[in-house]
């Protein structure tokens, strides 16, 4: 889970936290 997070991470802070949404 954390490794997969902190490759949402990047996503997070580029697509303002939309990535989080869609997963």
């Amino acid at each position: 889970m954390l490794g997969k997070y902190c490759g949402r991470m990047e996503s997070h802070q580029q697509s303002g936290g939309r990535d989080e949404s869609q997963e």
